[in-house]
C-alpha cells in the first residue's frame, strides 16, 4: 500500500510540475514585420504594435524582407507604397504563395494601389495618411485570426487521426500542436528552441524541420557541453545551408554562448542567404535560470526562443504511448523486418507507468522486450519489474504478484541487459556469483537464452 501511495504522490507532484511549465510559457504573440516606409509611417506602426505587445521587425527593401519572412516567419507583413512600386509590384502575391498563412496589410500612395494588393490577396489597405486607429483594429482581428486557425489547425488533426510528420507521431493535442508547428516552420530559416525532459524527442523534432526545409543539406549535432569556440565554428561550416543542432543549450560554456548570440544577431556573422546555417537548440527547461535579461545567455535565449514548441513528456500524454511504441518498434525490426507485436495487457502496462526517461526509456525497454520474446509477441513478463509494477498500482483490487515472480521476472531482465554475463548481473544485484547461481536454479531460469548475447562468464579486463 505505501509504494501505490508514493506512486499517487509522485503522479500529482508530476501534475503540479506541468501546470507550472504550462503557466511558465508565455501567451502567443502576433509576430509582425514592417517593410519600407517613411520615417515617420515607421514610427506611427512601431508604436502601434508596442501597444499590442507583438514581436517586430523592419527591413528597408524586397530583398531584405525575403530575407526578415525567411529568418523570423511573420503572422502579419506590413508593405509600404515604396516596396509596392516598381519591382515590388507581386510581392504580396508572392509572399502568399510562399506561405498563405502570412497576412498582408497594405500602406499606399492610392486606393487604385490598395485594390491591387487585395486582388493579390491582402487582408486590407490603408491610404496614407495612416489612421493609426483603424491600424491598430485590424493588427487586433489578425492576431485573433492566427489564434483561431491555430485551435481549427489543432482540431482537424484530431479528426483526421494521429499526425505523422517523419518518425514523429502525436494523437494528444498537445503533441499534435507541436507538430503542426514544426511542420509550418519547416520552411523557415529561424531558430527553433525545443523544450522538454531528458528522452523527450527533440533531436527527432529537429530532423522533422531539417527534412521539411533542407532535406538533402547537412544535418550535424553538437552536444553543448563539449563545444568550444573553435568546435562551434567548425560545426557551424559543417553544417553551410543546412542544420545544427545543439542539445541542451543551457551546457554551453560562457565564451561559446557569446559566439552564437553573435552569430544569431541581425549583424552577426553569420553567411547572408545561400550559407545559412539553421540553428535549432534543445533546452530541458522552460524558463531556465541561465538564461537571466541582460546577461549574455539572457541575449541567446532572447535570440532562440523566437520560435519555441514545448515536447509534453510521455506522462502528459498516455494515449500517444502506444502509438510511439509502434513507431519504436518498427525501428526494432529495420528495414524489412518484421515488428513484433505488443500484447493488450502489455500496451496498458507501458501506458500505466511514468516514464522518467520519456521516449529513450520507452525505446530502450522495447528493444530489451523484443529480444527477451523471441520474435514472438510481447508480453508483461518480457517488461522489468517496474513498469509491470505500475500497471498494477492503480486497482487496489488487482490480485498481489507473488515476490517469486517478481525476482524472477527482475533476474531474467539483468541476465537479458548484461548479455549472460553473470559477473556483471551479480554486481548489479549485489550477490555473489554463487548467490546469482543459485537464485537462477531455484526459479528455473533457462540461461541458454541470455547467453546468447554474449557468453562469457568473466568480465572483461579493464581497458
Amino acid at each position: 500500500m505505501n509504494g501505490m501511495t508514493d506512486r499517487r504522490r509522485e503522479r500529482r507532484e508530476h501534475q503540479v510540475d506541468a501546470d507550472r511549465r504550462r503557466a511558465a510559457v508565455a501567451p502567443r504573440r502576433l509576430r509582425a514585420l514592417l517593410v519600407g516606409g517613411a520615417a515617420e509611417v515607421r514610427r506611427s506602426v512601431r508604436e502601434v504594435l508596442a501597444r499590442q505587445d507583438a514581436l517586430a521587425w523592419e527591413a528597408e527593401s524586397v530583398a531584405g524582407a525575403w530575407s526578415a519572412i525567411r529568418r523570423h516567419g511573420p503572422d502579419v507583413l506590413i508593405a509600404t507604397t515604396e516596396v509596392l512600386r516598381g519591382g515590388g509590384a507581386r510581392f504580396v502575391a508572392d509572399v502568399r504563395r510562399f506561405d498563405e498563412r502570412v497576412e498582408i496589410v497594405a500602406v499606399v500612395d492610392t486606393s487604385e494601389r490598395g485594390r491591387r494588393a487585395l486582388r493579390d490577396g491582402a487582408y486590407d489597405f490603408f491610404v496614407e495618411p495612416l489612421d493609426l486607429e483603424r491600424l491598430a483594429v485590424a493588427l487586433r482581428h489578425i492576431g485573433e485570426t492566427v489564434r483561431l486557425r491555430e485551435d481549427a489547425d489543432l482540431l482537424a488533426a484530431q479528426d483526421g487521426g494521429p499526425l505523422r510528420i517523419g518518425g514523429l507521431v502525436a494523437g494528444d493535442p498537445r503533441m499534435i500542436r507541436v507538430l503542426t508547428a514544426v511542420r509550418r516552420l519547416g520552411r523557415y530559416d529561424m531558430p527553433v528552441l525545443v523544450i522538454g525532459e531528458a528522452g523527450t524527442e527533440k533531436e527527432a523534432i529537429a530532423r522533422a524541420l531539417h527534412a521539411l526545409g533542407r532535406e538533402g543539406r547537412a544535418f550535424v549535432k553538437a552536444e553543448a557541453g563539449a563545444l568550444t569556440s573553435a568546435e562551434l565554428a567548425r560545426t557551424y561550416g559543417q553544417a553551410r545551408d543546412g542544420t545544427l543542432f545543439i542539445d541542451d543549450v543551457t551546457a554551453l560554456p560562457t565564451e561559446v554562448t557569446a559566439a552564437l548570440a553573435a552569430a544569431l544577431s541581425p549583424d552577426g556573422a553569420e553567411p547572408a542567404e545561400e550559407g545559412r546555417v539553421r540553428i535549432v537548440a534543445g533546452c530541458p527547461e522552460v524558463a531556465p535560470a541561465w538564461a537571466e535579461p541582460g546577461t549574455v545567455r539572457g541575449d541567446l535565449h532572447a535570440r532562440l526562443s523566437g520560435a519555441s514548441l514545448l515536447v509534453p513528456p510521455l506522462r502528459e500524454r498516455r494515449s500517444d504511448i502506444p502509438l510511439v511504441a509502434r513507431v519504436l518498434m518498427r525501428a526494432v525490426a529495420g528495414d524489412g523486418g518484421h515488428a513484433v507485436e505488443i500484447g493488450h495487457d502489455t500496451e496498458q502496462a507501458l501506458v500505466a507507468y511514468d516514464w522518467p526517461g520519456n521516449v529513450d526509456e520507452l525505446q530502450r525497454v522495447l528493444a530489451a522486450a523484443a529480444a527477451l520474446a523471441g520474435g514472438s509477441r510481447i508480453e508483461p513478463r518480457h517488461l522489468p519489474a517496474p513498469v509491470c509494477e505500475e500497471r498494477l498500482a492503480p486497482s487496489e483490487d488487482a490480485p498481489t504478484r507473488r515476490l517469486r515472480d517478481l525476482e524472477a521476472q527482475h533476474l531474467r531482465q539483468v541476465l537479458i541487459e548484461t548479455g549472460g554475463n553473470k559477473s556483471r548481473a551479480a554486481r548489479i544485484l549485489g550477490l555473489t556469483r554463487w548467490a546469482l547461481q543459485r537464485r537462477i536454479r531455484k526459479h528455473g531460469i533457462d540461461e541458454s537464452r541470455p547467453a546468447s548475447a554474449g557468453s562469457d562468464e568473466r568480465e572483461p579486463p579493464a581497458a
